[in-house]
């Protein structure tokens, strides 16, 4: 049987053996219209002067989509007398795309021909394997290119014979291989059993490599490139070398893509001059009707890039900068976690999937979900138990533990949700899991204080790219000292259950404190906190309550 090899616009590398599996890989992740006329807009937008010639491409086109609707942005911003002639390409590994997107503009010559001299040009080639493309430079580059992280897809080995299986391994490493050596700001900042590499990381890096002075590039990718731990190297690149001139978020719930479970966001960049202190990015947020919910503006300064792994907030409005220096001198979360008998432990324990076939409505070991988790709260009404016979449980269920869970909406008044549970349960992967080695019941709960604060909570929406609160981002989130005599004291005055709106001002006036933030800036901060009512504000920034603690 014949296999073919295949890279599409926004698809995965795959051996194909049939046509069934061609008609998954290819044709299901088109950007949608919608998306496609908010970036060519804000692309053109960034675009500060027609030359006499423009060179457009997109190197991941599929069906000629972005290219047109950006040449349609052109035509109704530029005069017809001193509209500049354009050369368009456009490469994409799906030969049907291509044909497609040559018949597209085919049509749209048609239409233009007497409003703008134009050629265009679409190749059936892999991108990514195209030597010569660096060499080339584009004033636009507007492209949405693949999503996959490069990886042997089980679909896929499963149509092949034990050979063929190794054959497509080899393949398929050869080829990461190459990324590795043509893109090497992409890579992962880690690979697990050898994989990892991120074809919208990629993409992303080829992009910005073909822009031209002054050029502009609008892109769709994954919003998680704008945070995640994976991708420091190519986000320090960015911010040093390139201007963010704006980006666009949208929300998983808007299901944009077939069967892709995760916020999108599109960028605009221009290759100017970087900055050297602070660069101010138009943020806009749009909700699940596709429609604009917010938009604003953020400065991001270098030193507080530097800090938190060049990560690029989305959902602090104002700027931060006084914030960031009043936490710079307390420890990361991380630097607690160790080997010997005093440390933190952090992680997940069981894998949720498939969970009835190892639980039951009766037994000893409870299992506990993120629905169960409110803050300072283990719900009981939902009673579900592992079977440890058909389950091995970890060594961790034996302490105690601090949990949280994360919540996606960003019009939540809280997004992480922290509790303390019992030794003897154990919880599936939908929650996080922090315990002292040494079972240190207090530090636990000082620490369980601070991960339901609002200043813990800052910072770490200050990170957050995605409504998706990643272990990573927690990781590198700082906390006061543990030992601080002041949160011993608060945590062992007052109960943590059945926590009243005085009490738990308290506990956030306490960790304040313990951070070192005054009054005043205290205030900055609950003003990030748009859901929190004037009535919770009152109470929160009570002088009188401030003084007393």
């Amino acid at each position: 049987m014949e296999h073919t090899h295949i890279l599409h616009n926004n698809g995965p590398i795959r051996v194909i053996n049939s046509k069934d599996v061609m008609s998954r890989a290819t044709g299901r992740f088109y950007t949608p219209n919608a998306i496609c006329k908010v970036l060519a807009k804000k692309v053109i937008s960034g675009f500060t002067k027609y030359k006499q010639k423009v060179r457009i491409v997109d190197p991941f086109c599929g069906d000629g989509r972005l290219l047109e609707e950006l040449i349609d942005q052109i035509i109704l911003t530029s005069q017809e007398n001193s509209r500049p002639s354009i050369e368009v390409c456009g490469w994409d590994i799906d030969k049907d795309a291509v044909k497609i997107a040559n018949q597209r503009f085919e049509a749209l010559l048609s239409k233009i021909c007497k409003h703008m001299k134009i050629v265009f040009s679409f190749n059936h080639i892999d991108t990514f394997l195209q030597k010569s493309i660096s060499s080339e430079k584009f004033d636009f580059v507007i492209t949405n290119p693949p999503w996959e992280t490069l990886k042997p897809d089980t679909r896929e080995l499963n149509h092949l014979s034990i050979d063929e299986r190794e054959i497509y391994k080899n393949k398929l490493r050869e080829y990461d291989s190459h990324l590795a050596a043509v893109l090497p700001k992409s890579q992962p900042s880690k690979k697990f059993s050898g994989w990892g590499t991120n074809l919208s990381r990629c993409g992303l890096e080829l992009s910005l490599s073909i822009l031209a002075p002054e050029g502009v590039c609008g892109i769709v990718l994954p919003a998680a490139i704008l945070g995640d731990q994976m991708s420091v190297n190519l986000r320090q690149w960015l911010v040093d070398d390139f201007v963010i001139n704006s980006i666009d978020i949208y929300p998983a719930e808007a299901k944009l893509f077939p069967t892709v479970d995760q916020s999108v966001c599109s960028l605009v960049i221009n290759k100017t001059a970087p900055f050297f202190d602070i660069q101010n990015i138009s943020i806009e947020i749009w909700d699940r009707q596709m429609q604009s919910s917010s938009s604003h503006k953020i400065s991001l300064n270098r030193s507080a890039l530097q800090s938190q792994g060049y990560s690029i907030p989305v959902e602090i409005l104002r700027d931060s900068l006084d914030l960031e220096r009043s936490l710079i001198n307390n420890k990361k979360l991380e630097d607690f976690e160790g080997k010997d008998s005093t440390s933190l432990w952090l992680g997940r324990e069981l894998d949720e999937t498939g969970y009835l076939g190892f639980t039951s409505q009766s037994g000893d070991m409870r299992f506990i979900k993120g629905r169960m988790i409110q803050r300072y709260q283990l719900l009981d009404n939902d009673m579900i138990f592992v079977d440890t016979q058909k389950k091995k449980v970890p060594e961790s269920t034996k302490f105690e533990r601090l949990v949280w869970r994360d919540v996606s909406r960003r019009s939540q008044q809280r997004r992480m949700y922290a509790s303390i549970i019992p030794s003897g349960t154990v919880t599936g992967n939908s929650l996080h899991v922090a315990y002292f080695r040494n079972a240190d019941s207090k530090k636990l709960r000082i620490l369980l204080v601070i991960f339901n604060s609002l200043v813990f909570e800052y910072q770490i929406r200050s990170k957050l790219s995605t409504g998706h609160i990643s272990l990573g981002v927690v990781r590198t989130t700082r906390v006061p000292s543990l030992s601080c005599p002041l949160l011993e004291r608060v945590v062992s005055e007052f109960p943590l259950s059945n926590i009243c709106p005085e009490t738990e001002a308290m506990f956030e006036i306490a960790v304040a404190k313990s951070y070192g933030i005054d009054h005043i800036t205290f205030s900055k901060l609950v003003g990030f906190f748009e859901g929190i009512t004037e009535l919770q504000k009152s109470v929160l920034l009570s002088q009188e309550l401030w003084n007393s603690i």
